[in-house]
C-alpha cells in the first residue's frame, strides 16, 4: 500500500512520511494537540461491522486501523453492535493516558464525544455532510480526509489542530497511462454544490 502524507493545515513546504510522522507522535513530540505523553494504544471507533454498516467509510477506517497497527499497537472498537472478537466500547480499559480513541462515524461524533470525556479524542473526518452538526471542542484534533475538508473545517473550527490524510490505497491503484473511455468521472453523492454547479461543467 501506498503510504499518505499527514501534515497541519498551518504548515507549508515538503512533509515526512505518515510513519515518520506517527513515531513523532509516539515519542511524545508532537501528540495531536493533546498535552503531554506518548500514544500506547490506539481504539478506532466504529458502530458496527455488520451489514447495516457496510460502506466506503467503514472500508476507510478499518484500512486506517490495519496501517495505524503497523506503527502503533491498534484495534477496532465498536459502540453500537457487540461484534465477535471485537472490543466493546464500555469494556475496554482506558484509564491510562496513552490510550487514543479515534471518532470515524460523522453522526455519532457529538455523542461520542460526550460518552468519552476525559478520554484522549481524534476525530477522523471523511465528509462534510454532517459538519454542521458536529461540535467539538477546540482540543479534539481533526484529521481529514482531503483537501477540501481540510479547507471547510478551517472556515468552521480554525483554532483546531487540523491533518490531511488521505485515504490508502491498494498497491493496484496505479495511472499506467494508458488511454481511457472515462476521463472525468462525477458521483454525485455527497458533491457539493461548487463542484456539481460550477467545477464539474467547466470540465465538459
Amino acid at each position: 500500500m501506498q503510504h499518505p502524507v499527514i501534515h497541519t493545515s498551518r504548515v507549508h513546504g515538503s512533509f515526512p512520511s505518515l510513519g515518520s510522522q506517527i513515531k513523532d507522535l509516539t515519542d511524545g513530540r508532537r501528540n495531536l494537540g493533546l498535552g503531554k505523553g506518548s500514544i500506547k494504544s490506539i481504539h478506532v471507533l466504529l458502530p458496527g461491522l455488520g451489514d447495516r454498516w457496510q460502506c466506503g467509510g467503514l472500508l476507510i477506517a478499518r484500512k486506517f486501523a490495519s496501517l495505524l497497527n503497523r506503527h502503533v499497537p491498534t484495534q477496532l472498537v465498536t459502540y453500537v453492535d457487540r461484534e465477535a472478537g471485537i472490543p466493546f466500547v464500555d469494556d475496554v480499559d482506558a484509564t491510562d493516558a496513552g490510550d487514543l480513541f479515534v471518532m470515524t462515524w460523522a453522526p455519532h461524533v457529538n455523542d461520542l464525544a460526550r460518552r468519552l470525556k476525559g478520554r484522549r479524542l481524534v476525530y477522523y473526518a471523511q465528509s462534510v455532510v454532517w459538519q454542521k452538526q458536529i461540535e467539538l471542542p477546540v482540543t479534539v484534533p481533526i484529521i481529514c480526509l482531503s483537501r477540501y475538508i481540510m479547507a471547510q473545517w478551517t472556515l468552521k473550527a480554525p483554532y483546531a489542530p487540523l491533518f490531511l490524510l488521505g485515504p490508502v490505497l491498494e498497491i493496484d491503484c496505479y495511472d499506467y497511462a494508458i488511454e481511457r473511455d472515462i476521463d472525468v468521472l462525477f458521483i454525485a453523492r455527497k458533491s457539493t454544490k461548487y463542484l456539481r454547479d460550477y467545477l464539474v461543467p467547466a470540465l465538459k
